[in-house]
């Protein structure tokens, strides 16, 4: 019931926190099922094999150091485990996963006193239907939830035994995306390329995928087969992309032709508009970058809460280069205040 009322929920109000593209209510209804499934299978398995390691050592004497280790033991294998299980779920990376999992671990510091003050009246029937009743909408959502999910990807792996679909192989690919599994993610991908070669979306996301990881002439391959296939696709992202593979690769010219066409079309786009920025600084075009940034800030604050999430990594970074001297400096050269 701790793990149940107090851990799961505080876990995912942090998470919630900590810069995932979701509110609380979405992640509660989304995901309290699956975590709660990991939180429980993760707490056996972390701490069923000292517990029994303790039965074992009782004959022999166990002692009040030997038992606290054995507990500590469980403890840093249960938050363990549920770091994994935040960078399944949610994409989190393990040093933030196990920040989270430790400050969730707090919550159980307040189990016991909790449960001894309303225990006496926590197993009355009336109240327990009345609770049945008044959260009835809420449990039903985060059941049809966890089975969606799990009908779902049942669904795609059975798919997948046609040779002939592409797109069971992609959702897959973009389910192991999600949870930065990039292998598998990159094995789905190509197999639908290899079905399909005008899987268009197969070959941006492998391109993206190839960006992040470093190898930016596969990158560009990839995405120069989309372009082959749909030079605006997704909304003309694949601008973007080629832009920001081309920026990572120290070739601005052809990063500014790129982000120029992309912003042409998108102008308001805060990760176009931070890549345009930075194109245009590696070129000394001092004036045009701050104003690229400036509406990069500009961008991010006008846009809805809900979308501010996803972007306000952009937000910062370029108020961090706003702040930089070198993006005033020739503002500063021309100011007779400056040179009085």
């Amino acid at each position: 019931m701790g793990m149940a009322i107090l851990y799961i929920p505080c876990l995912i109000l942090l998470v919630a926190g900590s810069g995932v593209n979701a509110s609380f209510s979405v992640l509660l209804r989304r995901d309290y099922g699956p975590l709660l499934t990991c939180g429980l299978m993760a707490w056996a398995a972390a701490h069923l094999p000292f517990t029994l390691a303790g039965f074992a050592l009782e004959p022999l004497g166990l002692s009040v150091k030997t038992a606290f280790g054995l507990w500590a033991a469980s403890a840093i294998c249960f938050g363990l485990l549920m770091a994994l299980g935040l960078r399944m779920l949610f994409g989190i990376n393990y040093s933030k996963g196990l920040l989270l999992v430790a400050i969730a671990a707090l919550s159980f510091s307040v189990q016991a006193k909790l449960f001894a003050t309303v225990s006496p009246f926590l197993f009355s029937p009336f109240l327990l239907f009345y609770a049945f009743s008044m959260f009835r909408g809420d449990i039903g959502d985060i059941g049809f939830s966890l089975r969606q999910r799990q009908g779902f990807r049942r669904s795609m792996e059975a798919a997948t035994i046609n040779p002939r679909d592409a797109s069971a192989h992609y959702q897959l690919g973009l389910i192991y995306q999600h949870r930065r599994q990039y292998a598998e993610a990159m094995s789905r991908f190509e197999k639908a390329v290899q079905i399909a070669d005008d899987e268009t979306d197969a070959h941006f996301q492998l391109g993206r995928i190839a960006r992040e990881q470093g190898r930016l002439q596969d990158a560009i391959n990839h995405f120069s087969v989309v372009l082959e296939q749909d030079e605006k696709h997704a909304q003309s992202e694949i601008w973007r992309e080629i832009g920001a593979t081309y920026l990572a690769a120290s070739m601005f010219s052809e990063a500014k032709d790129a982000l120029e066409k992309f912003i042409d079309r998108r102008p308001y786009d805060p990760e176009g508009l931070y890549c345009y920025g930075k194109t245009l600084e590696q070129l000394e075009e001092r004036d045009q970058a701050r104003e690229a940034f400036a509406r990069c800030v500009e961008a991010v604050k006008t846009m809805p809460s809900y979308r501010y999430r996803e972007h306000r990594k952009w937000d910062k970074l370029a108020r961090e280069q706003l702040k930089r001297p070198q993006i005033y400096a020739d503002e500063r050269r021309s100011d007779p205040r400056v040179s009085a």
